[in-house]
């Protein structure tokens, strides 16, 4: 004698595509790529010039990074130079 009546058949069709979607998505989520920053401007850690790839950068701008200070008071005698290369101080 057997059991499976249409409603019994429809649960186990509707467990097994839920399961399907949920293997799925899962799968999608450990399948991502593990995140390769190559810019010290995108970077969670600190970052080091001479250990980073070749990106096409001129030889002098190698060496350039930022500093977070976050929290911090910049000095108001910091001169920075303007868009048309003027000297401005921040003070």
């Amino acid at each position: 004698m057997k059991n499976d009546s249409p409603a019994v058949s429809g649960i186990w069709l509707k467990l097994f595509l839920g399961s399907l979607i949920i293997g799925v998505f899962c799968g999608a989520v450990f399948a991502q790529k593990a995140e390769h920053y190559n810019s010290p401007l995108y970077s969670p850690k600190t970052y080091d010039p001479s250990q980073s790839e070749g990106n096409g950068l001129p030889k002098t701008l190698k060496n350039v990074g930022i500093e977070q200070k976050l929290n911090s008071q910049l000095p108001l005698d910091a001169v920075f130079k303007d868009e048309n290369g003027e000297t401005v101080k921040l003070g």
